[in-house]
């Protein structure tokens, strides 16, 4: 377990979230329970990942990234000369197209949000900028009041591994943004520098049940799917939704492109010239 410790400190001085961190604890805690050893063969791993078949293989294949890399760790700090990881075999991963949500029912979850009180004006704020910026939870969750630009409408986020980036929004975010921060003034506490609050003044950390009151979509699917795909349909370049997007890789945002086969098929009707006889 001192390990563990020690590797879960080395991810903390190389700046991963303290979600990631906490993620990877339970699954290393998880399975050092689960074997009782100290030497992890890749026999009994795969044993491992089998008694875990009720689990999606998403889930598993999350949990066998997780214990390749502390094992690479293990490697490179010299504590062991093998990794047990490539010889385990898991299920495929099943190929999912990202869900967004079509325009006008995220138009109209957004424009039902209404009120002058603290919440309706908190909540209209946290759907404006989550679309309007195409939102992680995480954003959204870590977000302080000196990471908005008001001026120049621009976010200040700190994505994966602590990369950061200017993302612009638009003149409906900011509106809902002011109204909203005329009212956290008389919420938060002294000491609080979260742009979300909850009602006791202090930082919103449930961002999921916040959307989950106006929508059956989840936060990801109504914000960055959503954010994603309409800038595509709308005309915006791959690369440039890709930096909007904070993607590694333009094949990430690609899979956006993908995403709406009406109307696929109703551009190719219109521009095909074999689409009609």
């Amino acid at each position: 377990m001192k390990r563990i410790e020690a590797f879960l400190k080395y991810l903390e001085e190389i700046g991963r979230s303290k979600t990631t961190i906490i993620t990877y604890k339970g699954v290393l805690e998880g399975i050092w329970k689960a074997l009782g050893t100290k030497i992890v063969y890749p026999a009994r791993l795969q044993e491992y990942f089998l008694s875990l078949n009720f689990e999606k293989p998403r889930t598993l294949h999350k949990k066998l990234a997780v214990i390749k890399s502390y094992f690479q760790w293990l490697i490179r700090t010299g504590v062991v000369k093998l990794d047990p990881t490539p010889d385990v075999v898991l299920p495929p991963i099943p190929y999912d197209l990202p869900k967004a949500v079509e325009y006008d029912e995220l138009q109209r979850v957004i424009e039902g949000i209404e009120g002058e009180e603290f919440i309706p004006r908190r909540d209209r704020a946290i759907f404006e900028l989550g679309y309007a910026i195409g939102a992680r939870v995480g954003d959204l969750r870590q977000a302080n009041v000196e990471d908005l630009d008001m001026d120049r409408m621009l976010f200040h986020a700190r994505g994966k591994g602590n990369k950061e980036a200017y993302i612009p929004f638009g003149e409906s975010a900011r509106d809902a943004l002011q109204k909203y921060l005329e009212k956290r003034t008389g919420v938060a506490n002294g000491e609080s520098t979260a742009l979300f609050l909850n009602t006791g003044g202090s930082r919103l950390t449930n961002i999921w049940k916040i959307v989950k009151k106006y929508t059956t979509a989840t936060p990801h699917s109504f914000f960055r799917h959503s954010a994603a795909t309409h800038l595509l349909q709308n005309g915006a370049e791959l690369r440039d939704v890709q930096e909007f997007m904070r993607h590694a890789s333009p094949n990430t945002t690609a899979l956006y492109t993908k995403v709406n086969p009406q109307r696929l098929r109703s551009e190719y009707n219109a521009h095909h010239p074999r689409a009609r006889r």
